[in-house]
């Protein structure tokens, strides 16, 4: 059995890393993904074609949005390493509110980023079932 609950955090940890890594990806993204593409008519008559980013088009402000899904993946990651590192089952709740929270976020921003969030809203739930909790200290 105890070998079982192993294979079941070390799945759950790779699912959390893969979490956190799409979530910085996004972040990343908005650097650096040409989001908008503009065309125009230049001089002489000539199309001209351009692509800008999110940040470019609309500030930096926009990395307010983009960062909330990275930071609730670094909660989630810290609560379940104490879960499973301590048997905390408060930081076991707290995983799943946290959770819900970034699924919340994922529907409300549906038709921005909302899309881009759900692979980390999958990973992270399944990590969290998957993560064993450790015995609780005596």
């Amino acid at each position: 059995m105890k070998e079982h609950a192993r294979r079941r955090g070390r799945w759950a940890f790779g699912l959390t890393v893969t979490a956190a890594v799409w979530s910085v990806a996004i972040v990343v993204g908005a650097f650096l993904w040409p989001a908008y593409s503009v065309q125009a008519v230049g001089p002489a008559g000539r199309a001209v074609s351009s692509t800008q980013t999110l940040v470019q088009v609309n500030g930096f402000w926009v990395l307010v949005p983009v960062l909330i899904p990275a930071s609730l993946t670094a909660i989630v990651w810290l609560l379940l390493h104490r879960r499973c590192s301590r048997g905390d089952r408060v930081a076991g709740a707290g995983v799943w509110t946290v959770i819900a929270v970034l699924w919340g976020f994922a529907a409300i921003t549906g038709f921005s980023i909302g899309d881009l969030v759900l692979p980390s809203s999958v990973l992270l739930t399944v990590a969290a079932g998957l993560t064993p909790l450790a015995p609780a200290p005596a």
